[in-house]
């Protein structure tokens, strides 16, 4: 790449460059590795479409304000020698404007009406709810071209893998790249090191170097993605000995229910939905019993969880009696049994990763509880105890009302109630059953 003397910018395009630049369809992506020229490709997308397409009103966005102004604006700047001005526009000859804004200004761009937009380093939004957003505006009458677009690095199994990665939509034209693939362009004594990298820290390096889906970062999050990956559908040689019910209930409309049976091997068999009554719940959660042969029932009792504990209680009664079932009432924000933990909640969250860190557990192959184990993370107060994340911090956080962890919850608790429940003298029907994975329910992520 060089600029010539008549100012005219000079680039010879890798093939993938090339790809993403000149992509017709709706939603082009580029994920790649670093120093692949993402943010380069990204400019010149949009500043083509406002100098083709005259009275094109295009927006460029970035999560955070300080990496757009020391970033994408200077990075615009620079490689098209144009001025942002001060209201973080750039104005075209032919009626265009291209506008630089950031995430927490989207949502008072109501009335706007765009040709195209393009996210920068779209991983750092945890949910789609920007681009989203930014989809119902590019409708602009006057231009017969329209197209949203992003760039970025990989972050697991996250909302733009769910878009762009698994889907054979002909709208979501997704382009990938090592930062190998741009080795001609890079100096020789970066490449050399990238290679060390490798066994130094391999996780940075599958990600940020070699664009792996399958590695994201860590930071606060109370099991590790690469934990949980590895559970999925793992063989265990433990003989099961315990099985048992665990079930958390749709406290809003837009939670699902879910109930799991368990054994120490996993999950053998699960019910999940929403928009049902407490008291089919808890006949759900009887038929679920019976089939399996458990003699213990964890309910997660805050909220509607109380009425279903009191309505098992009725239904079972006789059972409770003899001793063939136990209720166990879990009340996440009880007083731990260990002091290093702020709640019950806690406690059984990270006694659960030990386990995932000590190969201990297997998941089925559900995208859902995969994304929902890895969500949630972990805060230490100045007493040094640590709390996890309410569901409600959650769904702050992400800014979704379905972004609830309930099936990631009901296996958590799952785990801390098989430590509770009383050994199965007689064999059990199944020994262990991978699931087939449960519908999305309409949760988005």
């Amino acid at each position: 790449m060089n600029k010539n003397t008549s100012n005219t910018l000079t680039i010879k395009l890798r093939p993938y460059q090339d790809n993403f630049l000149f992509s017709k369809a709706r939603y082009p992506a580029l994920i790649a590795g670093i120093a692949t020229g993402k943010s380069l490709m990204l400019i010149l997308k949009l500043v083509e479409i406002c100098e083709k397409h005259p009275n094109s009103l295009c927006l460029m966005v970035r999560k955070e304000f300080t990496d757009l102004k020391d970033s994408t604006i200077v990075d615009m700047e620079t490689y098209t020698g144009r001025t942002v001005g001060s209201d973080k526009n750039v104005k075209f000859p032919n009626g265009s404007t291209l506008m630089f804004r950031h995430g927490a200004e989207i949502n008072v761009l109501k009335n706007i009406n765009l040709t195209a937009f393009g996210i920068e380093q779209a991983e750092e939004f945890e949910t789609d709810e920007t681009f989203t957003y930014l989809r119902d505006r590019i409708r602009r009458d006057n231009v017969t071209f329209h197209q949203g677009f992003i760039i970025g690095n990989t972050n697991g199994h996250n909302w733009i893998w769910q878009l762009w990665k698994l889907t054979d939509d002909p709208d979501y034209h997704l382009t990938e790249a090592t930062t190998f693939d741009n080795e001609d362009n890079l100096p020789a004594d970066y490449i050399a090191d990238l290679r060390k990298m490798k066994a130094q820290a391999p996780h940075h390096y599958n990600r940020y170097v070699m664009n792996s889906w399958e590695d994201v970062d860590t930071t606060d999050n109370v099991i590790q993605y690469a934990w949980i990956q590895e559970a999925v559908n793992r063989k265990l040689s433990m003989t099961a000995l315990k099985c048992i019910i665990s079930v958390d209930v749709a406290r809003e409309g837009d939670n699902e229910t879910v109930i799991y049976a368990m054994n120490e091997k996993g999950i053998l068999g699960s019910q999940i939905y929403m928009k049902k009554s407490t008291m089919e719940t808890a006949g759900r959660i009887c038929q679920m019993k019976d089939e399996h042969g458990a003699n213990l029932i964890a309910v997660d009792a805050v909220g509607l969880g109380a009425g279903v504990v009191d309505r098992l209680k009725e239904l079972l009664r006789k059972d409770i009696e003899s001793g063939r079932i136990e209720i166990l009432a879990v009340i996440g924000g009880a007083k731990a049994t260990n002091d290093k933990y702020k709640n019950l909640k806690s406690q059984m969250w990270f006694e659960a990763a030990e386990e995932f860190n000590e190969q201990t557990v297997s998941i089925p192959n559900d995208e859902i509880l995969i994304q929902q184990l890895y969500v949630p993370r972990y805060k230490v107060f100045s007493d040094k105890q640590i709390q996890v994340e309410t569901k409600e911090e959650i769904k702050k956080r992400l800014k979704t009302p379905s972004a609830s962890p309930d099936r990631s919850d009901c296996f958590i608790q799952g785990r801390y109630a098989l430590k509770k429940a009383k050994p199965i003298t007689r064999s059990l029907k199944y020994d262990f059953i991978i699931p087939e994975p449960a519908t999305n329910a309409g949760i988005k992520w």
